[in-house]
């Protein structure tokens, strides 16, 4: 072995992974890094989770007194099947994706996930404009402010089918 003197080595270390984002713009935009991917996943979900949690805090508020003094039933209704369509589609799903797209390739041992564009692109169309975009594609009649729990009727107003 050499003992070679260590002083003189300089480290040229601009970026962790090549092509990482160097600004927050630049990091919540367009990016092929899994972890950058997995930390945009939870940042939205993050924002979800406060949505959530605003239709919680008005059904609770509902709550404390047994008249509806505070909503109206139809807006009680809505609020709480919003409030768990969103946690559970906006904020429980999406923030297991995330922590899967961050910790899934450091724990194999991989650089990247095999297809990275693909995996960023399902995040920016996929996550992002479906999660924007998904109270207004409800049908009119399977609005959350005229149903109770699920947004599907229930069984005994469907009519029966014979065969």
């Amino acid at each position: 072995m050499v003992n070679a003197p260590t002083e003189s080595l300089v480290l040229d270390r601009q970026q962790p992974h090549p092509g990482a984002p160097n600004n927050w713009k630049r990091f919540f935009s367009f990016s092929t890094d899994h972890k950058v991917i997995g930390i945009q996943y939870i940042t939205t979900a993050f924002f979800f989770f406060l949505v959530g949690g605003l239709f919680a805090m008005v059904v609770r508020g509902e709550l404390i007194t047994p008249e509806a003094d505070l909503v109206d039933r139809t807006v009680y209704n809505a609020m709480f099947t919003m409030h768990g369509t969103v946690m559970l589609f906006l904020w429980t799903f999406p923030v297991l994706a995330g922590l899967a797209n961050y910790l899934v390739p450091l724990m194999i041992g991989a650089r990247d996930m095999a297809f990275p564009r693909l995996n960023a692109i399902a995040f920016g169309w996929c996550r992002c404009l479906a999660s924007f975009s998904w109270p207004a594609s409800l049908p009119p009649a399977a609005q959350p402010r005229a149903a109770g729990g699920p947004t599907r009727r229930p069984a005994s107003k469907t009519p029966a089918v014979h065969f």
